[in-house]
């Protein structure tokens, strides 16, 4: 065999072998594609892909159920479409832009949604950007957690502590006499039997009561009871 028929061969062979190992890596590729696509799939959480103009081009089905939609119904809308009010979407869109032009290092924020039935989702969104093969900006990954129960809970508990303050406060102003006289209250006493226990006249008993109310700043029995449980202090 000549060296010119040597050489054919040995680049058809070259060729070959190039072409498979680029199926192989594409092949690869596809496969790591697959599984990850898999694992964010499971995820208890929302995961979202942008692209530079804020569109949706990725969902799972977590993030589309979170809000009542389907994939197919999430994908395709801007991210500030599902916003609760016009001035949060406003403000997002005012900060995307901010993200899409100086590139600042990724910060959680916490948005408030519209759920498709029309209720709040509360969700924290932790986000990172999304790099071409070249290295350019070319979107942004976002990971969502519904933190609705989680934000009311913490309400309740802020509202809860401001009325254990505000008890507190009031029940500052009151005399030893004046607090037994609460106590005696709340637990439904008539005026008569708190006076046989105190010693003193139902006519002394009402006027502690009056003060109690006038400094407790209720209206009603079942006010000022209502302070009391909320406070833990009912006996």
């Amino acid at each position: 065999m000549d060296s010119a028929k040597v050489r054919e061969f040995s680049l058809g062979d070259r060729k070959k072998d190039m072409v498979q190992k680029k199926d192989s890596v594409a092949g690869s590729s596809r496969n790591e594609e697959r599984h990850f696509r898999n694992l964010i799939e499971i995820l208890p959480h929302g995961v979202e892909e942008t692209d530079l103009k804020g569109k949706i081009t990725f969902s799972n089905e977590a993030h589309a159920a979170m809000l009542g939609y389907t994939v197919d119904e999430i994908v395709g809308k801007k991210i500030w479409d599902m916003l609760a009010s016009e001035q949060d979407a406003a403000e997002l869109k005012k900060y995307f832009k901010t993200l899409v032009n100086e590139q600042p290092e990724p910060t959680p924020y916490v948005a408030a949604s519209k759920h498709k039935d029309g209720s709040d989702v509360i969700t924290q969104v932790d986000w990172t950007y999304k790099y071409d093969g070249q290295g350019k900006l070319a979107g942004f990954v976002a990971v969502l957690t519904d933190i609705t129960e989680r934000t009311k809970a913490e309400v309740r508990v802020e509202r809860l502590t401001s009325e254990i303050e505000i008890y507190e406060s009031r029940r500052s102003r009151l005399t030893p006499r004046e607090t037994e006289v609460m106590y005696m209250v709340a637990q439904g006493k008539p005026n008569k039997r708190i006076g046989k226990e105190m010693g003193i006249s139902p006519r002394t008993v009402e006027i502690h009561r009056k003060r109690v109310m006038d400094k407790m700043e209720v209206g009603s029995v079942a006010e000022l009871v209502r302070y009391l449980t909320v406070a833990h202090d009912l006996i």
